[in-house]
């Protein structure tokens, strides 16, 4: 059986963008993913991206399948931008049918976090 691709961005230097990261080596053993750490946006090749990154302004985990709901007016980052742009320009070109994209706030307890993505990811 060959496993999906598990897209995870962070940075691990910045605490509030580091929460993925820690929640993806904590499962790495334990879900059926290819987990894949990304610098930029450029590396997400499928064309039903399964992504896992943290969001600011929520306080639950979400899944987000309509790229709309990504928010474009207020940037934490340059990777916020990028991601947003690069997922909407993909989809439009007819390079992604599906997006889900797993957010978790960026303020959420790990245990918890963890908790909720490897529940998330079990039934994807």
């Amino acid at each position: 059986m060959a496993f999906k691709n598990l897209y995870v961005f962070g940075n691990p230097f910045l605490e509030e963008d580091s929460l993925a990261l820690k929640i993806a080596e904590k499962l790495k053993n334990e879900i059926p993913f290819n987990i894949i750490y990304l610098d930029g946006t450029e590396e997400i090749n499928d064309v039903n991206p399964i992504i896992l990154d943290v969001a600011k302004n929520i306080k639950d985990i979400q899944i987000i399948t309509n790229l709309n709901q990504l928010y474009a007016g207020k940037f934490y980052t340059m990777h916020d931008a990028d991601l947003a742009l690069f997922l909407k320009l993909k989809k439009k070109i007819g390079l992604i049918n599906e997006i889900k994209i797993i957010a978790i706030p960026f303020d959420m307890n790990e245990k918890k976090a963890c908790e909720g993505v490897k529940k998330i990811l079990e039934i994807i």
